[in-house]
């Protein structure tokens, strides 16, 4: 925390769970097909028709992620070599078992790495470039 911010006595504040994630994309059919298709999450029925801007909102459990089209395409993620994505901002999902899940997405074309440091953990990339962490249950 940044020291130049006042200390406060005050009660911490009440948070809840989190309720949604957002992240960039560069297209909204590339985004779908992959989200939807290739990861098989569903899209959310409720997100508001009159968005300013394109995207979708997927449910994953009782957490939305909304994908997001940028109207400053400077808010969509860096690109990144697949080799350093610990490194970097990511989203993460819990996955019953790792290998098979691996498996099956580099048998549909898809780019994965394993953790060098942590057993049961790998990562891949969205279409825009976010990084996505997936877990097993060790």
């Amino acid at each position: 925390m940044p020291s130049d911010l006042p200390k406060t006595t005050m009660p911490p504040l009440n948070l809840g769970r989190v309720q949604h994630l957002s992240l960039c994309i560069r297209d909204e059919a590339e985004a779908r097909a992959f989200y939807t298709g290739v990861l098989g999450l569903k899209e959310a029925d409720n997100r508001p028709p009159k968005m300013p801007v394109g995207g979708l909102w997927l449910q994953v459990g009782d957490l939305q992620i909304h994908l997001i089209v940028p109207p400053d395409f400077a808010e969509l993620p860096k690109p990144r070599l697949m080799d350093r994505t610990p490194l970097a901002a990511h989203t993460a999902f819990e996955v019953p078992s790792l290998e098979p899940m691996v498996s099956d997405l580099r048998a549909r074309g898809v780019d994965v790495i394993l953790s060098e440091f942590v057993e049961g953990q790998a990562f891949l990339m969205d279409p825009s470039g976010n990084v996505l962490e997936l877990n097993a249950p060790i």
